[in-house]
């Protein structure tokens, strides 16, 4: 009687995993997770894992952005002297200015077709990194003179397209 016990134990087990297992993953398996579809109209629709590696590089940005923003702050109580305050003020300024250049350039590509877009001010140039199918040199061009157009500082753009 032991051994019909165990058997049935582990018989169901294994039931009872496997059961837990077909609940959890997504519909339709490891199908779900699609690249992109279109539709009649020619629009992509934005899947998962594209938006999750633009949201990410956007997250990552902000989580950057506001830990910059808190240590200058901090520097700024600590600060004895007016033109120390001056400058630590200047450069929160600036890296708010950039913040929202960003934002407002990003906003401007996904008007122009490019929903999916990361747009990073450096000292010395822009990195812009889209989404794009097929990507071509006139697309490059017009993405170009969008954030030259957006952002005004005159610096070079560094564009990658990710596809």
């Amino acid at each position: 009687m032991n051994k019909h016990a165990v058997a049935f134990v582990s018989v169901f087990s294994l039931t009872l995993v496997l059961s837990v297992y077909y609940i959890m993953i997504p519909k339709g398996g490891a199908n779900a997770i699609e690249v992109g579809k279109t539709n009649n109209n020619n629009s992509t629709e934005v899947t998962n894992a594209r938006s999750y590696y633009f949201e990410s590089l956007i997250k990552e940005r902000n989580d950057v952005y506001s830990e910059n923003i808190e240590n200058l702050e901090l520097k700024l109580v600590k600060a004895s002297s007016n033109a120390e305050k001056e400058e630590i003020l200047n450069e929160i300024s600036y890296i708010k200015n950039n913040y929202d250049l960003e934002c407002k350039t990003e906003t401007t590509l996904a008007e122009y077709g490019y929903p999916l877009a990361y747009v990073k001010i450096n000292v010395d140039n822009i990195n812009v990194i889209v989404y794009e199918n097929e990507p071509d040199n006139l697309k490059a061009v017009n993405i170009i003179k969008v954030v030259m157009n957006d952002t005004n500082k005159g610096l070079p753009v560094s564009l990658h397209f990710k596809s």
